[in-house]
């Protein structure tokens, strides 16, 4: 007799056990995944002047989630200049992404900093090691 196996995981929304699927939680999740966003999008749709509190206030959904669903672009915000969400790092507004531009440009910064700190610290030891003395050269030279 023929085993039927099924792969099964569970939902991080919620914690109970579900079949695997293309959708990574089970589907009672899913179902208000796609409820919530039918919310936003239909609120949003109505009042493009809204903000991001009165979303969440309006709809019921938690903004922790509205972002989510933004940065994971399930939520679109691009008729909707009044809605903002903040920057990992220093909490500013953004419309898009993880970090304002001001944060990403100190991390770019900051990258350029080290790659030149990494270059001139190996030149540094290059030139250290031909100007130390080696048992080789000594050995060369009799």
């Amino acid at each position: 007799m023929p085993s039927t196996e099924f792969e099964v995981e569970n939902c991080p929304s919620c914690g109970n056990i579900y079949r695997k699927t293309t959708w990574s939680m089970c589907q009672d999740c899913k179902l208000e995944m796609e409820h919530e966003l039918s919310k936003c999008t239909e609120f949003l749709r109505r009042n493009r002047q809204t903000t991001l509190r009165e979303l969440s206030d309006k709809t019921g959904v938690t903004e922790v989630k509205i972002v989510k669903y933004i940065k994971d672009f399930k939520l679109f915000i691009i008729d909707t200049p009044n809605v903002f969400y903040p920057c990992d790092l220093c909490n500013g507004d953004i419309r898009k992404g993880n970090l304002c531009i001001a944060c990403r440009s100190k991390i770019n910064t900051d990258i350029d900093k080290m790659n030149t700190q990494e270059i001139q610290d190996k030149e540094k030891l290059r030139k250290d090691n031909q100007i130390s003395y080696k048992i080789s050269d000594r050995l060369k030279k009799n």
